[in-house]
């Protein structure tokens, strides 16, 4: 019985796939990046805000489908967060099977929150390959201090949360390129975009940046905030003698509404597409 069944489901899996190519659509995905530019002002896609407070966990693993531990190509994270801001994480896959899921399963680390990304109710019968997958999750707004975030196969990430951007300095964040990053491929959990800035900052010890934001209409605004994330043990030099070091600094501008948006950020001006 448990043969014919198996046999069955192949049998209508493959008509599926095959329904599904004879409409001209993908069953394998397509990836949405924003293109190269030289001048400030680009174009690129995004996807509708979310509170502070939400917290979305990856969705459960179907007892009856099959699972494989994936690979990781990216890992999207903030560097530093202000009271209120909510957490969020992003993990983009190479595609390695047709019509995949990638979840990002807790493993119950007791040093960080832990993920395992899995790719999961492959189509088994489906002649294709995945362009990539991304998957998120929503963490809610985290208490002052740490958190660490770890992803099976990549970095772990630690993120500093502040009380107050009082605690920081603007003077002296340079920002140098804003890239707003849509999610790619087949996606699972919240539609999470980001806008990834990097640029140079004078620390005194060690430290990131972190974003105030703001939103009037379809107009976001990130104000940089460079933020010593490590106490010093000697007095630190003034600001202007301070070298330049270099950062890169991921801020979740969550899930958008259809529209056209304009992002500024530090002087540079980013203009994107958010389709459905």
């Amino acid at each position: 019985m448990f043969e014919a069944n198996e046999a069955l489901f192949r049998r209508i899996s493959s008509g599926l796939c095959a329904i599904t190519l004879a409409l001209g659509l993908s069953a394998c995905g397509a990836s949405v990046a924003p293109g190269p530019d030289s001048g400030t002002d680009r174009d690129t896609g995004v996807g509708s805000d979310v509170a502070a407070d939400r917290v979305v966990l990856p969705p459960p693993i179907d007892a009856g489908g099959e699972c494989r531990a994936s690979m990781v190509r990216t890992v999207l994270a903030p560097t530093v967060l202000f009271a209120g801001q909510p957490l969020g994480l992003t993990v983009n896959a190479p595609g390695l099977g047709c019509g995949c899921a990638l979840e990002l399963r807790p493993n119950g680390l007791s040093s960080a929150r832990g993920f395992d990304p899995q790719l999961c109710n492959c189509c088994r019968d489906c002649e294709c390959v995945d362009e990539s997958y991304t998957a998120s999750v929503l963490l809610g707004s985290p208490r002052s201090g740490q958190s660490d975030l770890a992803v099976t196969g990549s970095e772990r990430r630690r993120v500093f949360v502040l009380d107050s951007p009082r605690q920081c300095e603007a003077v002296s964040v340079r920002v140098r390129d804003v890239l707003v990053q849509a999610p790619e491929g087949r996606t699972t959990g919240p539609r999470l975009h980001w806008a990834i800035v990097s640029g140079t900052h004078r620390i005194c010890c060690d430290g990131g940046v972190g974003f105030v934001d703001s939103m009037q209409r379809n107009t976001i605004t990130l104000e940089p905030q460079s933020c010593e994330t490590v106490g010093c043990a000697m007095a630190c030099p003034p600001i202007a003698q301070r070298p330049e070091r270099p950062f890169t600094s991921a801020h979740l501008l969550g899930e958008l509404p259809n529209g056209e948006y304009r992002l500024s950020v530090g002087g540079t001006t980013v203009t994107f597409t958010v389709a459905p």
